[in-house]
């Protein structure tokens, strides 16, 4: 590939654009931190970050997980049957929705004491998530499409939105932790609106019910589930165990260290994504000449990775005191690990492709329910040890179990010349 061909390659410019964004996106966003961070004490915060984990942990069973169907069918259904499985994919969110808000409702005493929200927004987390499943749909859609500008245009706006919102509710109103938690639901419940009407204007919602599809969604969908909920157990629930063993002030400062080394996962996701329609498209039937192409790309990917999480973290603790108010300074010394975990995983979502493309999900499972459970134990006991850093002790070396032991399974699965491709004469 000549440099001409390179520069106008479809990856570049694809990751240029969510480069960009994503830059632009959490330059909007870490206009949050100091705002949060001088309005609200780390308690108030590290509830905040517990509504927001609660969210996400319920976003697993709203919706069965199928949402990631849409990738892998976009490529390989027509369109009318891609559009049955689309629509088809809003009546199990409907049900399992259901089933879920009942959950929620059963438990509502018991999360609003421990998570330090109350009883209404543990409710509320429910619905928030079941609307975001539209949200889903329509990014991974454009994702897809290779329309990165649509996507990164979205993503703008929705945390413009964000940011407009906790100045109305947090900085006019003054109304504290509630300010933050009505700053997340009219956010994420506006744009899901916006996501339903854009799949109307595209007739992807045909509301005709359709078993084939339902239940390929289900078989693509519910043995993720494990996988997907490890996946929320390695992002999140250190928290919880934080706000647990040491308090909700632990579980703040650890969620401020976690948003501004989120810097790191901007930069690699927007090479993930880009990748994403390119690789899927290699995928099928790839000459040996593209195979090792593509290991060549995921090595420098992998260097890439390690040096910005090094990179940027290191910048991000000198500007801290810039950021935050003087109550969260303490937050620092999350940065470095749960940037390195960042990178970690930025690996496994390179490597985990060669899976998802096979549609062995029972692989992934495995992967992140075994580094899930070492996550949890690791942090239950780094926690004891060593005090709140522990946690992201905790999360560097549970991303990095799950890159390795993902990157073994992926070679069972689809073999690529990992190896070979470092032979100067290979065969």
């Amino acid at each position: 590939m000549t440099l001409k061909e390179l520069v106008s390659h479809s990856i570049l410019k694809g990751m240029a654009i969510y480069l960009s964004f994503g830059i632009i996106n959490k330059a909007i966003l870490f206009l949050l931190v100091p705002i949060l961070t001088r309005y609200l004490s780390p308690d108030e915060y590290g509830a905040a970050a517990n509504f927001l984990t609660l969210i996400s942990l319920t976003a697993v069973f709203a919706g069965l997980n199928i949402h990631g169907v849409v990738n892998v069918n976009y490529f390989k259904l027509s369109p009318e049957k891609f559009r049955l499985s689309v629509s088809n994919a809003f009546l199990i969110l409907s049900i399992s929705s259901i089933a879920v808000l009942i959950v929620l409702y059963v438990m509502k005493d018991f999360l609003a004491d421990k998570l330090g929200v109350s009883e209404q927004w543990i409710i509320a987390a429910g619905v928030i998530a079941a609307s975001q499943f539209f949200t889903t749909i329509n990014l991974k859609l454009w994702l897809s499409e290779e329309k990165a500008s649509k996507h990164g245009r979205f993503e703008f706006y929705y945390a413009l939105c964000m940011l407009g919102t906790v100045v109305i509710f947090i900085m006019l109103f003054d109304m504290g932790l509630e300010g933050r938690l009505w700053s997340i639901a009219v956010t994420a419940i506006s744009f899901s609106i916006l996501s339903f009407i854009i799949l109307l204007k595209k007739q992807l919602l045909v509301f005709r019910f359709d078993w084939s599809s339902i239940k390929d969604a289900l078989l693509f969908g519910v043995p993720l589930i494990p996988h997907t909920l490890a996946t929320w157990a390695m992002s999140g629930l250190e928290r919880f165990i934080l706000t647990f063993m040491i308090g909700l002030s632990a579980a703040g400062l650890y969620s401020v260290g976690y948003q501004i080394a989120a810097i790191v996962g901007i930069v690699i996701a927007s090479v993930n994504n880009a990748y994403l329609p390119y690789i899927m498209k290699k995928l099928n039937g790839p000459s040996e000449s593209s195979k090792r192409y593509l290991v060549r790309n995921s090595y420098l990917a992998f260097i890439g990775f390690l040096l910005i999480a090094i990179f940027l973290s290191l910048l991000c603790i000198f500007i801290l005191p810039y950021l935050v108010g003087e109550e969260y300074l303490a937050s620092a010394e999350f940065i470095v690990w749960i940037s390195l975990g960042y990178a970690f995983n930025g690996m496994y979502l390179l490597v985990a492709k060669y899976i998802l493309y096979e549609k062995k999900m029972h692989y992934l499972s495995l992967v992140t329910v075994t580094s899930a459970i070492i996550h949890a134990l690791s942090c239950f006991l780094f926690i004891d040890l060593f005090g709140a850093i522990g946690a992201a002790y905790s999360t560097a070396l549970s991303y990095f179990i799950s890159f390795i032991l993902t990157w073994l399974l992926a070679q069972k699965v689809y073999p690529m010349p990992w190896l070979s491709f470092f032979a100067k004469n290979p065969v």
